[in-house]
């Protein structure tokens, strides 16, 4: 990958806050936002700057981009004893550009304070919801369609699937659940695969 010049972390769960992949991430021209009370876990890694959010404050980047901390429903503790840690998805602004990181959630109506920034992207995790006692902190495919079609946006770029094993269901169901979930309008799902590239032009949105 060229250098990185923003990563968004969203909580220090060991499979979103990993510490290897970060090391090869994160150089001196990078700058990390990240949750309440997670910054000490980056600066080992010689970011040019950490910024610390929670849900609802907001924060202008030199390079012209606002990332807003959104609610969600997860939880942050990297260890059991990690009480204080925050978690969150992101808002990522840039002009008439805007994205939504949904991070990791579950089912939660929070998603419709999304719709005012009118987000162009969605991205929304759809993987590890089984057994059903999951479903407290993370969405089956159907519910994070029923968020994404709350968030307003026009695209849909699936996360949190096909990646790491944390759960029972078979690696390919998230997706093809999310895409039968779509059934008519499964085009605005930008990408299925790994690999895959999808450009957001003003012609598509």
């Amino acid at each position: 990958m060229p250098p990185v010049d923003v990563v968004l972390l969203s909580h220090a769960h060991m499979d979103h806050f990993d510490y290897p992949s970060l090391r090869h991430l994160i150089g001196p021209q990078t700058q990390v936002v990240t949750a309440a009370n997670t910054a000490r876990l980056i600066r080992r890694f010689g970011p040019r700057g950490v910024f610390e959010l929670e849900p609802g404050q907001a924060v202008e980047l030199d390079c012209g981009v606002t990332i807003t901390g959104q609610r969600v429903k997860h939880w942050g503790s990297r260890f059991p004893w990690n009480r204080d840690q925050g978690y969150q998805g992101y808002v990522i602004q840039r002009g008439d550009w805007c994205v939504f990181f949904a991070g990791d959630t579950a089912l939660t109506s929070e998603m419709e304070a999304v719709a005012k920034f009118q987000p162009q992207v969605t991205c929304m995790p759809i993987g590890a919801y089984a057994p059903e006692t999951f479903q407290g902190a993370h969405c089956t495919p159907e519910q994070a369609w029923e968020m994404f079609l709350a968030t307003g946006a026009q695209h849909l770029i699936p996360i949190h699937h096909d990646t790491f094993v944390l759960s029972q269901e078979p690696l390919d169901e998230p997706i093809n659940r999310l895409l039968r979930a779509a059934s008519a309008r499964e085009e605005v799902i930008a990408l299925t695969k790994h690999g895959e590239t999808f450009a957001l032009t003003r012609q598509n949105f």
